[in-house]
């Protein structure tokens, strides 16, 4: 290959590695849409609720054991 193939291959890689981050930007989630349309029917994304509230009742148990580690002081 010469060099201007490579240079063409890594400006082709590269661009196509900005597009990929320009649509994935502020993605935090493992997944993606799977258009299912129940988001339309319930007004909020299924798989993003069941995460939000498998993220809470884990927030939950953390502050709960905390909790019972610290004992509370009468007032």
């Amino acid at each position: 290959m010469t060099v201007f193939e490579w240079v063409f291959v890594i400006g082709a890689l590269a661009v196509a590695g900005w597009l990929w981050s320009l649509q994935l930007r502020g993605e935090k989630q493992s997944f993606r849409c799977v258009g299912c349309g129940k988001c339309i029917a319930a007004g909020e994304c299924v798989f993003m609720k069941e995460e939000r509230e498998r993220r809470l009742r884990l927030q939950m148990k953390k502050t709960a054991a905390k909790n019972a580690e610290k004992p509370q002081e009468p007032s």
